[in-house]
């Protein structure tokens, strides 16, 4: 069917637009792989500002109500979302120094790929992994063109689709590098939870890393969720964000409380709705 003026000249806008976003998510990622290249992301740096350093401190004290035991059950959850690895093309996407997947990734799959932005991550990481075979390090932006590998069975996203303003055309180019029947694995903050997003909100304009993070809330889901098959979802952090605010100031009780009521938030949640009061998603998608 021929399409009308007025249908094309819409198109045309759209396509402007979208590679003036795309454009724009380039030139951020130049001031994140700087920003990265002498911070991590996690802890307090002399890079980030006061706010952010205590954030960061606050955060991390609050996280400490979760045993690392419990951590561990969601990469289990990954692990068996993996499925075995053999033969399969395998791209850790903002790999960072590691994650916990990485070496069951790169160790067994049949050619892990591994791309971040920092220059001195892919460094550590190379140093962390030593001379595996069938193991290819990008450094680099896998928005750009330069980024030409494709065809990849599984592509795991470990607390980085959240770092793209325009999530849409970060997902686009994802498809673009997925084999037809491959699959995402996801892991990312939402900000969901109406007190949540309050304090964000008061929090960003004092945030160093605001240019690129954008925490999911309900659009971003709803958009990741058009795009993909949805092979499980879990919420995390549900009744255990009460024992990580009892953390901060009773580190004791947070933690006896955490453990338990980490494991019992981690579950598949059946609807988009049952996430709102989770403070983490992971995803299973798989490619339509």
């Amino acid at each position: 069917m021929t399409r009308s003026k007025s249908e094309l000249r819409t198109s045309d806008t759209l396509s402007i637009v979208s590679e003036h976003h795309l454009q724009a998510m380039r030139e951020t990622n130049i001031r994140q792989k700087a920003y990265y290249e002498m911070a991590d992301g996690h802890t307090p740096s002399s890079g980030n500002g006061i706010a952010t350093n205590l954030w960061r401190t606050v955060r991390a004290r609050m996280l400490d109500a979760v045993p690392p035991a419990a951590r561990r059950d969601v990469y289990d959850l990954h692990r068996h979302w993996i499925g075995p690895l053999t033969g399969l093309k395998v791209l850790e996407l903002g790999c960072g120094r590691g994650t916990p997947m990485t070496e069951v990734l790169a160790r067994h799959s049949g050619h892990y790929h591994a791309i971040d932005l920092s220059t001195s991550n892919i460094s550590t990481l190379a140093k962390r992994l030593g001379p595996l075979p069938r193991v290819t390090l990008h450094v680099g932006d896998f928005l750009c063109d330069s980024f030409t590998e494709s065809g990849f069975d599984l592509i795991y996203a470990h607390s980085v689709l959240h770092h793209f303003e325009h999530l849409g055309i970060a997902l686009d180019r994802l498809m673009s590098i997925l084999a037809s029947t491959g699959r995402v694995i996801s892991y990312d903050p939402l900000q969901t939870w109406t007190p949540a997003r309050l304090l964000r909100s008061m929090y960003r304009p004092f945030q160093t890393d605001r240019a690129w993070e954008f925490p999911f809330e309900a659009d971003a889901l709803e958009e990741i969720e058009r795009r993909f098959i949805v092979l499980d979802r879990v919420g995390l952090l549900d009744r255990c964000k009460w024992a990580m605010m009892i953390a901060a100031i009773a580190p004791n009780t947070g933690r006896r409380l955490g453990g338990r009521w980490f494991k019992s938030d981690m579950r598949p949640r059946r609807s988009l709705a049952e996430l709102r009061s989770c403070l983490h998603v992971t995803y299973h998608l798989q490619r339509r």
